[in-house]
């Protein structure tokens, strides 16, 4: 899989270079920049102030397997979901919705949704 990390804030974008693509940006830009490896991936799971979000479809989850972690919230309910009030957010997914400075870490297939 290709991981692709957001971020809100300008300060927290990672320097890294890695083998998978990855786009960093913030609300109010769309620069593109550095890349996630796996291991950042991983240490992304670890850390309680960052949300990684599976983007993929229910039936991926099912044929490829869940990311232990991962807050599944398939790409075309995103904007939505991530624009609810945070009473709705933690009622449908057991969690308190982001703030605009909690890094964001997006997982996908195949890194081209």
């Amino acid at each position: 899989p290709r991981y692709h990390i957001i971020t809100h804030n300008t300060n927290l974008r990672p320097s890294v270079t890695t083998r998978c693509p990855a786009i960093t940006r913030t609300f109010s830009s769309t620069t593109l920049t550095p890349t996630v490896t796996y291991e950042e991936f991983v240490q992304a799971l670890d850390d309680p102030d960052t949300v990684v979000i599976d983007v993929r479809q229910a039936k991926e989850l099912e044929n490829d397997g869940a990311i232990p972690g991962a807050l599944h919230i398939p790409l075309r309910e995103l904007e939505i979901s991530l624009s609810s009030s945070p009473e709705q957010f933690e009622a449908k997914f057991g969690t308190p919705l982001p703030t605009t400075t909690t890094p964001l870490v997006f997982s996908c297939l195949a890194g081209i949704r």
